[in-house]
């Protein structure tokens, strides 16, 4: 499915979509909620502004410290 067809479909209906992607300003563009797995396990759950300032996320994907 093309990336505006996916954004209209989620932003138009209560649509829950699951994908993996890499591409973080795609899934910032998309998502309303996100959720970001590390080794298997559930490190952030939130906003794409949550995700963006986690901490965590920042560090172990970014390898910023603060």
């Amino acid at each position: 499915m093309p990336r505006w067809r996916c954004w209209a479909a989620s932003h138009s209906s209560a649509l829950t979509l699951l994908f993996t992607e890499h591409d973080m300003a795609v899934v910032f563009a998309i998502a309303h909620r996100i959720g970001v797995l590390h080794q298997g396990r559930l490190i952030a759950l939130g906003s794409p502004a949550a995700i963006r300032a986690d901490a965590q996320v920042r560090q172990v994907y970014l390898g910023q410290t603060s």
